[in-house]
């Protein structure tokens, strides 16, 4: 599962980092990028800050949260023995995300973000926020799928 989880990673890092390069490359002139009418397009944003502009230049305890998350998110799956493709995975779009914006923070001194919904008010992200946000779904829905069979045993431990 190391190495799946490994490649994964690697692969969105790649996708990540190539995607924001084409940002810059077409889109850092001011232009947008129509997509999906009405759902959406592609347009630059430098965010100096976290997630929603949160954090504004503050860029080194920004890189100091992301290498210690992902380093507590190495150590959890290191001590937990659990051998679910959906811890692993979950971790791994985690992780994939956060060096993919870690990247950018420590290279540009921000984060590149391009992909911009018409359809509601909602700030600009990239490849690396999806992988972190629907990575932490998935982690949540892991924790409360293994605490539920670990408290259904122990119920059922209980009763005999």
């Amino acid at each position: 599962m190391w190495i799946v989880s490994t490649l994964m990673c690697a692969v969105l890092i790649g996708l990540d980092q190539w995607t924001k390069h084409l940002a810059v490359l077409y889109l850092s002139d001011g232009s947008v990028a129509k997509a999906v009418p009405g759902v959406f397009d592609f347009l630059y944003v430098e965010n100096r800050g976290a997630a929603f502009g949160m954090l504004q230049d503050t860029r080194w305890f920004l890189v100091a949260i992301t290498v210690a998350l992902i380093a507590a998110l190495v150590v959890f799956v290191l001590k937990n023995k659990s051998k679910s493709w959906l811890l692993f995975g979950a971790v791994a779009l985690i992780v994939a995300g956060g060096i993919g914006n870690l990247i950018d923070r420590v290279w540009h001194g921000y984060v590149v973000d391009f992909i911009h919904l018409l359809f509601m008010d909602f700030p600009c992200f990239n490849v690396a926020d999806m992988c972190v946000c629907i990575g932490a779904v998935l982690l949540a829905i892991y924790i409360l799928i293994s605490g539920d069979t670990k408290r259904s045993e122990e119920k059922d431990v209980g009763n005999l």
